[in-house]
């Protein structure tokens, strides 16, 4: 039987194949088996009708010789399962390391499609008009604030930051008050 490499326990066809081959070596050590036993009961019904020494030792002869073919079959029917249990434990080994490699691949692309979802979760926020607008706003009054702190709250500089911080504020105010949420008035 051909040696089986890890790409021919995987493949279907492969294990089918090797598992026949197994199957017909056995069958064909088998009727060796039953041929030899048939023999052997020819040689004992003839040991039994044996004229003479020389007709004795070529029975036992013939009867060793028997016994060691049937020793020799019955080797290679033990060999030929040995081999057969080897490669069903390669088999499940091929596919219990496939069906782990399969859960870790499923487990890493639901992880990346979380991130994905993130992602585009926090792009959507950046991306949408009132977003921006509140970051602008949230922006400017910060610049006012260190103008303030930079230049005093008297100063051209800070009051003219206050001013765009303030416009923005008022327009968002706006923009929610006509939607009911008043919150920014409070």
């Amino acid at each position: 039987m051909a040696d089986i490499n890890k790409s021919d326990i995987i493949n279907d066809k492969a294990i089918v194949a090797a598992f026949e081959n197994v199957n017909e070596a056995i069958k064909e050590s088998s009727k060796i088996i039953i041929s030899l036993i048939g023999d052997m009961n020819r040689l004992n019904t003839s040991l039994s009708n044996a004229k003479g020494m020389k007709d004795l030792i070529k029975l036992n002869e013939d009867y060793a010789k028997a016994q060691k073919e049937a020793s020799n079959a019955q080797q290679h029917a033990i060999d030929l399962q040995v081999k057969e249990a080897q490669t069903r434990e390669a088999v499940a080994k091929a596919v219990l390391a496939e069906k782990q490699a399969i859960a870790l691949e499923t487990k890493e692309t639901k992880a990346a499609q979380r991130e994905a979802d993130k992602r585009a979760r926090d792009l959507a926020k950046d991306v949408s008009l009132y977003s921006q607008l509140s970051k602008k706003h949230t922006e400017a009054r910060n610049s006012a604030k260190e103008m303030a702190v930079q230049y005093g709250v008297n100063s051209k500089e800070f009051k003219k930051a206050a001013d765009e911080a303030n416009k923005l504020d008022k327009e968002l105010k706006k923009i929610d008050s006509s939607l009911g949420q008043n919150q920014r008035n409070v």
